[in-house]
């Protein structure tokens, strides 16, 4: 199991801007049952931060839409 310093490593190694869809999975719209283990974030907080949060990752938004060819961000 890696450690948090471990973690911390890997994430400030990350190269930036790693393409999402490839490698999402999207639940799809009303599904039943359990979505562990499913790709997906829950973001938590005020309204301001999560605007916030949610303004850099507009590749995730488009994922939900689960079609890049219409996805409403470019």
């Amino acid at each position: 199991m890696a450690t948090k310093e471990d973690t911390l490593n890997q994430w400030a190694n990350l190269t930036a801007n790693l393409p999402i869809l490839p490698v999402m999975d999207a639940i799809p719209y009303k599904s039943k049952g359990s979505s562990y283990g499913a790709c997906g974030i829950r973001i938590d907080g005020s309204p301001e931060f999560i605007d916030a949060v949610l303004s850099r990752l507009k590749d995730l938004v488009d994922g939900e839409n689960s079609n890049p060819q219409t996805a409403r961000y470019g």
